[in-house]
């Protein structure tokens, strides 16, 4: 069936997109409206169910300020419940309950089996955008979040004011007071009050604690450059030392670290190697340019703020070319696998950059038959220059006041 679905999707687009111009004539024309229309069709519905909403919520809205204006709590107990069969929970609707409840002295009530910080952080994101310009284009975009009613709109303002109002009712430190000051504009103090312990024998404390794992075990995105050199052992060097620029970009969890590493090794050397172009011809050597690309995986053995310390394998491959010169090409490319293991020591700043130093010792297996030996290991040493990144991580643990480091 879903075969026959596709067959049928598709064949009117083969007439569109595949039919040479000589053919296309009137029909192509027609099937390019029909689609064209459709299109339209389907947007015009889904702007008109948009707007169908966003008027009834706003409804809603204007008869909870009315009732609650005129303290009707039979009125207001009456329309909350048909708001919630209506639309079901939502961030307004969950401010509308919260406000009627703390009046009575009953919150959080029957709001217990709802996120209380879901929908204290969807408040803090709407409170957010009450004074921009970009307001009604975030709206309108995800209207559905901001539960069909206009930001900064008659609902929002009622809440301040309402919430101002009301949190002389309060007690200190009760959870009716921190919801409330967070609906009168204390935003900041409501959700850096949570790590200090706040709450903490509530459903919302232990929201707070399941949230805040939740963002440190968000993976990061790592970025790094290396600047070092190229050490050699054994009949390898033969080459010298030679300085190393590298980068590698992955990913950071707590606890692992899998990157993609890629070195450049440069400048000439200030020794020569002899390549056998044929059983007779040797050709002296010395000018040299390599890389290095690997897959590199890491586990932190010491956390301690704003220190890290991982050990790290890797494996690879390495090559490198010597030639006579810039202008005369003339010599051999030499390939390797290439089997590393290491040490990184780093230190983190409070965005999230860090600066280290990075070691590691590699297994290669260079040939050079019949010229100069070229078997051996090599250590690298590098100062490390880097920083990690997720939006979403930022923004989270920001908002409760902590800095990961």
């Amino acid at each position: 069936m879903q075969n026959g679905l596709t067959l049928i999707t598709l064949k009117p687009l083969s007439f569109l997109f595949m039919r040479s111009n000589r053919n296309f004539g009137f029909n192509g024309l027609n099937r390019l409206c029909l689609f064209l229309i459709f299109s339209l069709s389907i947007s015009l519905v889904y702007s008109t169910d948009i707007e169908r909403k966003i008027e009834k919520s706003e409804k809603f809205a204007q008869k909870y300020i009315k009732y609650y204006s005129e303290n009707k709590a039979d009125s207001l107990a009456i329309l909350l419940r048909s708001w919630e069969i209506e639309t079901g929970m939502n961030e307004a609707l969950f401010r509308a309950y919260a406000l009627f409840l703390a009046d009575k002295n009953q919150f959080p009530g029957t709001l217990l089996p709802f996120g209380l910080l879901e929908y204290a952080t969807a408040w803090e994101i709407r409170h957010g955008l009450l004074f921009k310009n970009e307001k009604d284009d975030f709206f309108y975009t995800h209207p559905e979040y901001f539960s069909y009613i206009l930001i900064g709109g008659e609902f929002d303002r009622f809440t301040i004011d309402a919430s101002r109002r009301l949190i002389s009712k309060m007690e200190k430190g009760s959870l009716s007071h921190s919801f409330i000051s967070l609906y009168a504009g204390d935003i900041e103090d409501f959700f850096k009050s949570l790590p200090n312990g706040a709450h903490e024998n509530t459903l919302l404390g232990v929201e707070y604690k399941e949230k805040y794992q939740k963002l440190l075990k968000m993976p990061e995105t790592h970025l790094a450059i290396n600047i070092g050199g190229w050490f050699n052992q054994g009949n390898l060097n033969n080459l010298g030392t030679r300085p190393s620029l590298g980068i590698a970009v992955g990913r950071w969890y707590p606890r692992f670290r899998a990157d993609l590493a890629f070195d450049v090794r440069f400048f000439d050397t200030n020794k020569t190697i002899q390549i056998a172009l044929t059983d007779t011809i040797m050709l002296e050597v010395g000018n040299f340019m390599g890389a290095r690309i690997a897959f590199e995986g890491a586990y932190s053995i010491i956390k301690a703020k704003p220190y890290n310390v991982d050990i790290f394998i890797g494996a690879g491959y390495e090559w490198f070319e010597m030639f006579k010169s810039w202008q005369d090409r003339r010599g051999d490319v030499f390939s390797s696998p290439s089997l590393s293991m290491g040490l990184t020591c780093r230190y983190f700043f409070p965005n999230r950059s860090h600066v280290g130093i990075s070691s590691a010792y590699h297994l290669l297996w260079f040939d050079n038959p019949g010229g100069t030996p070229l078997d051996g290991n090599a250590i690298t040493v590098s100062l490390q220059i880097g920083i990690l990144e997720n939006p979403r991580k930022k923004v989270g643990l920001n908002r409760f006041g902590i800095n990961y480091w």
